[in-house]
């Protein structure tokens, strides 16, 4: 029996980012305020709508808010955005105990390594976590895709080197609360010396 039920939004965060950074407390105020229909700019926020139509064009709405927020499809949209078109942009699913403590130890774990980076890393950082594509966030911060890799990897050592004991301590707390609560740990999270870990859980 499962514990959890996540629910978990997929947005397309630059379009958020800009209006955000146009000024508008929200999607809704920013549609009023530009005279947009919040439906059809909300489902290219959501990716259910592709801002580019099946004519090879930009839909009225992507137009639209390309003006209204003066800014280029690239700035808007990533390459692989430009013809998304989910079915849903929200989803549900049921989890136990452990996985809710994974779920929660990733996401502590990744904002400690972002706490860590310059603010010039955290940017790189969080731009490649988006697009995937190293040419044209390297294009963007006007710099070559080798020297953008450097950065990357040094940013991830980086984070790497300060949350490897942190993430020890919480695999630990994590098996020990499994045992307590009378469910069985993940074996990746198995103590090393303990000798449940030697004979895969049989009693000696």
């Amino acid at each position: 029996m499962t514990d959890y039920r996540i629910k978990v939004s997929v947005r397309n965060a630059r379009l958020l980012r800009a209006i955000e950074a146009a000024g508008h407390s929200s999607v809704a105020a920013f549609c009023k305020a530009e005279g947009l229909n919040y439906g059809q700019v909300n489902a290219l926020i959501g990716l259910r709508e592709a801002p580019i139509g099946k004519n090879g064009r930009f839909t009225q709405t992507a137009s639209m808010l390309m003006e209204a927020l003066c800014a280029l499809p690239q700035e808007l949209w990533t390459e692989r955005q430009l013809t998304m078109n989910l079915p849903r942009s929200t989803y549900e699913t049921d989890v136990d105990e452990i996985d809710i403590d994974n779920r929660i130890s990733d996401m502590r774990q990744a904002d400690h390594l972002l706490e860590r980076l310059t603010p010039r890393e955290k940017e790189i950082v969080e731009h490649l976590a988006e697009d995937g594509l190293v040419k044209e966030v390297a294009k963007q911060h006007n710099v070559s895709s080798t020297r953008l890799q450097k950065i990357r990897d040094r940013a991830y050592r980086r984070g790497r080197s300060v949350t490897a004991h942190e993430k020890r301590e919480t695999e630990k707390a994590r098996f020990w609360y499994a045992v307590e609560h009378g469910y069985t740990p993940p074996k990746d999270i198995w103590p090393k010396s303990n000798h449940l870990h030697e004979d895969d859980g049989e009693e000696q």
